[in-house]
């Protein structure tokens, strides 16, 4: 399975802070580097920072994970978007999918990655479930 793991940019400045201003309050991003490593090594695995690299949304990939934070939100479905119009899944994950899970699912065929989520197992099948992680089961 090609998997696309995707950290959306601040396209527009809904909350009127400039990319600039908003690259000097970065800091580091791990949740999708954390669930590239813990992907099984079957599976290929591409991260993009929408802040570095621009999204290929041509790419052959047969799934994409994209995690949000709220002020993110609306890029990241405009992304979401995209993918499910070519009827590639699409999960999305991170606090905003996770404080406005309703809202998320209208951009994606599942939000989160847990485990009383229907669906998970197919969506990210070989993955641990979150309760694993760090278990001799989830290795």
């Amino acid at each position: 399975m090609n998997i696309l793991l995707i950290s959306p940019d601040l396209q527009d400045p809904t909350f009127r802070i400039s990319r600039g201003e908003m690259r000097s309050f970065s800091f580091p991003r791990l949740t999708l580097p954390l669930l590239a490593a813990l992907t099984p090594p079957e599976h290929s695995v591409r991260l993009i920072d929408e802040s570095v690299e621009d999204v290929d949304f041509e790419a052959e990939v047969d799934l994409v994970g994209i995690s949000l934070l709220t002020f993110l939100a609306p890029r990241g479905y405009e992304i979401a978007d995209r993918f499910r119009a070519r009827d590639i899944p699409v999960v999305l994950g991170g606090i905003h999918a996770s404080a406005l899970p309703e809202e998320a699912l209208l951009h994606a065929d599942s939000e989160r990655a847990e485990e009383d989520l229907p669906g998970r197992e197919e969506a990210l099948p070989g993955w641990p479930a979150p309760s694993q992680i760090g278990s001799p089961q989830a290795k």
